[in-house]
């Protein structure tokens, strides 16, 4: 079995990308892994965010190896707690967030699908669960297949507003023209922690309230309980 994982960031200081490294080593991860840093993007074609899952296409077709297991991710709020080889995914796995919050509860993702697709969609999803697209996890076919689908929506809608990715996410996935597997908060694979209403911490390690260690934190700087714990 091969696994890569795949990151990226622009405008911060390289010590940034350290805990999210540190982290994934300290689970005995030793399996391919790449931090992309870019200075220069096509403002005029992609937002920021668009741009990273461009390079991460272009990254995963100009690879002349294959892999059975890729993961694209967030790098700055992303931390490692297990070794991420050890979840088992379907061919594309999209995580969800808390249940608490839903599309049209959340300033930004409500934002996003009435400033992309416009009031009358934000209605029909205003009660869907939301899915963060910062962590995914699939084949490299189902990877590529995502990014591609991320990609070739971002170019017909014409949108170059930061955020817009997310926006196309969760329009994609819960008007069924994403083939993928929605996983649940409390599944143990990518704990979302940015809605979740305090977070159980004991020995330096994150729990998920059915009492699982979840192979993954995400989000964890949106949390004062993890920011102390962080400190």
């Amino acid at each position: 079995m091969t696994c890569l994982i795949l990151t990226a960031y622009t405008k911060y200081p390289d010590h940034a990308v350290n805990p999210f490294v540190r982290s994934l080593l300290k689970t005995g991860y030793n399996d391919d892994f790449k931090v992309i840093k870019w200075t220069h993007f096509p403002w005029n074609k992609w937002p920021i965010d668009t741009h990273r899952l461009h390079l991460f296409y272009q990254y995963l077709r100009n690879s002349k190896k294959k892999y059975d297991t890729v993961m694209i991710s967030d790098m700055r709020d992303v931390e490692f707690q297990k070794d991420p080889r050890g979840i088992q995914h379907s061919e594309l796995d999209c995580y969800l967030e808390d249940d608490s919050m839903t599309i049209g509860k959340c300033r930004f993702n409500g934002g996003w699908i009435r400033d992309f697709y416009g009031r009358e969609q934000l209605e029909k999803l205003q009660d869907k669960p939301i899915s963060c697209s910062g962590v995914m996890i699939g084949t490299q076919e189902g990877i590529e297949y995502y990014l591609r689908s991320i990609i070739d929506e971002a170019t017909r809608t014409g949108n170059r507003k930061w955020g817009s990715h997310q926006g196309i996410h969760n329009y994609l996935i819960h008007n069924g023209k994403l083939k993928c597997r929605l996983v649940g908060n409390e599944h143990g694979d990518v704990y979302t922690v940015g809605y979740v209403n305090g977070i159980l911490i004991n020995k330096h390690v994150v729990y998920d309230r059915k009492g699982q260690i979840p192979f993954i934190v995400h989000q964890h700087d949106r949390h004062v309980t993890r920011l102390r714990y962080r400190s």
